[in-house]
């Protein structure tokens, strides 16, 4: 595998743990050119994004990355590739790989056609259970967006993210959550108005690390990117350290807790993310 930036060794891994992690990757290639954590085909988008962000974290490029550029170029020939998330993982995957992505325009003008009534991207309400937060879409389609070169203009974007601004300092619908949270201070931060995060939202960040109510990766991936965002770090930098480290399953990648033998390669991104924020 080549090298590319940035270098595992930032991430605080041996060399044997990120060549195990590395080859773990690689071995959920398809033949189609993608990547499954079931290793199953077809391939999907969101796994191959994830290989690739992993891949590089690690400090190696894909195995195989014009078998990855074809397997997505194939989908977008097919028009397969229309879903907020799926454009969001598209483009992610050919930014990584430095590739262009083609009738960009097209796309651009599809995530814009996916604007809603209150000024954020796709839908708010009846969200399906795996769904994690109602800024979800929106994130996808704003970090398209900016990968694409057209940023949104900010402020009816951000009257949208600031309206899920919850009393007790976080984002969320009903309430608080770190998913909604995390997404809200990504999107504030790459629509260039961080200034526009309310002061109480680290308290609320602080409020759930104490609390550590964290038994899943995922929410321990939003707490920390959220902390990253905010230019903050966690406030026992090595519990977090301990509780990724603990989520190796053996040979194999990341699972989403330390008491799954079953490793994925979204959680294993989400590690491997939570090690950079760290570093």
């Amino acid at each position: 595998m080549a090298a590319v930036e940035p270098a595992g060794a930032e991430l605080g891994l041996s060399p044997a743990e990120r060549e195990g992690i590395a080859t773990y990757v690689e071995s959920c290639r398809l033949p189609d050119g993608g990547y499954f954590f079931a290793r199953v085909p077809p391939a999907g988008l969101a796994d191959t994004y994830h290989a690739v962000r992993a891949l590089g974290l690690l400090g190696v490029a894909p195995a195989r990355p014009t078998g990855v550029e074809e397997f997505v170029l194939a989908l977008h020939r097919a028009g397969a590739v229309h879903s907020l998330g799926n454009i969001h993982y598209f483009v992610g995957i050919l930014s990584a790989l430095g590739r262009p992505v083609p009738e960009a325009g097209e796309y651009v003008a599809r995530i814009l056609a996916r604007r809603n009534r209150l000024g954020g991207f796709g839908a708010v309400t009846r969200l399906p259970v795996e769904v994690p937060s109602e800024l979800e879409s929106t994130f996808h389609a704003v970090t398209a967006l900016v990968r694409l070169g057209h940023p949104p203009a900010p402020d009816e974007v951000c009257r949208f993210v600031l309206h899920f601004h919850r009393p007790e300092g976080g984002f969320g619908g009903a309430r608080s959550s770190l998913a909604s949270t995390y997404y809200a201070v990504r999107i504030l931060d790459m629509l260039g108005c961080p200034e526009r995060i309310p002061p109480r939202t680290e308290e609320y960040l602080r409020f759930r690390e104490r609390l550590w109510d964290l038994y899943y990766l995922d929410r321990v991936y939003w707490l920390v990117g959220a902390l990253h965002a905010l230019g903050k770090r966690p406030l026992d930098v090595e519990r977090i350290r301990r509780f990724v480290a603990a989520c190796r399953v053996p040979g194999r990648g990341f699972g989403r807790t330390g008491t799954t033998a079953i490793s994925t390669l979204e959680d294993t991104c989400y590690a491997l993310e939570v090690l950079n924020w760290l570093a």
